[in-house]
């Protein structure tokens, strides 16, 4: 039983956060390059309920071509954690951190909560 309301109390403290990671300059080729081993971990993550979406941001808008490198800049993911020193322990081990594409440091997280998303 002791276990039980410790699970409540957990999820109970998990909310929704915003998190907006840009990417460490003259990173884009590398990106590229290490986005084959970052997206199956992301994936989990969304499996398992700790991701709730997330995708890439731009300089501008492109459509994408065969061959032609898209003008990342960073990523938005909204996850849900129970504060800011969890996140960031949590995204340190993803590779587009430890190959410093992404400036975990300067990363903008904040709460935020979904009420309502259509399909575009």
């Amino acid at each position: 039983m002791a276990t039980l309301q410790a699970s409540k109390s957990v999820a109970a403290n998990v909310r929704e956060w915003l998190v907006v990671i840009p990417d460490h300059a003259n990173v884009l080729a590398r990106r590229i390059a290490v986005r084959p081993r970052h997206s199956p971990h992301f994936v989990e993550l969304h499996k398992e309920g700790y991701v709730s979406w997330a995708g890439p941001l731009f300089t501008k808008h492109v459509e994408p071509r065969p061959g032609q490198m898209r003008p990342f800049k960073g990523s938005a993911i909204v996850l849900n954690d129970r504060d800011r020193e969890s996140i960031v322990n949590r995204l340190s081990g993803d590779i587009y951190v430890t190959e410093r594409i992404w400036d975990l440091d300067s990363a903008l997280i904040v709460p935020f909560r979904t009420l309502r998303r259509r399909a575009l």
